[in-house]
């Protein structure tokens, strides 16, 4: 038991900036994708779950539940189970990726209007 909580411990306090920063990406891919939804419309959207998710239960929840928890459950525990010694790496790659993808969603906001 008292190995849990160490690991734990270890979990939430190794790599911080780096989870802030990924959880700031996210946040700015969460709020243009409901830009987004919101300016040209769900149908619109690529990722079969965040559409999903935001017919079922709007363009705000749905984008949120799916967009914003979803993606940092995955990452977060993709970090502590599986890639211990590359979270790094994939933290920078989430990041990109989110970043990008929120600067897309802003751009296409604006051209569909």
């Amino acid at each position: 038991m008292e190995h849990a909580i160490i690991y734990t411990r270890h979990f939430f306090e190794k790599y911080t900036f780096w989870k802030i920063t990924v959880l700031l990406a996210l946040l700015f891919d969460t709020i243009s994708t409901i830009f987004f939804m919101t300016k040209g419309g769900i149908d619109l959207e690529i990722h079969p779950m965040v559409r999903y998710s935001a017919l079922v239960w709007g363009p705000i929840i749905g984008t949120f539940l799916s967009a914003f928890v979803y993606k940092a459950v995955v990452g977060f525990l993709l970090e502590a189970v599986y890639l211990k010694q590359h979270a790094v790496y994939m933290y920078a790659v989430m990041i990109c990726t989110s970043t990008a993808a929120g600067f897309y969603n802003f751009l296409s906001a604006t051209w569909t209007v």
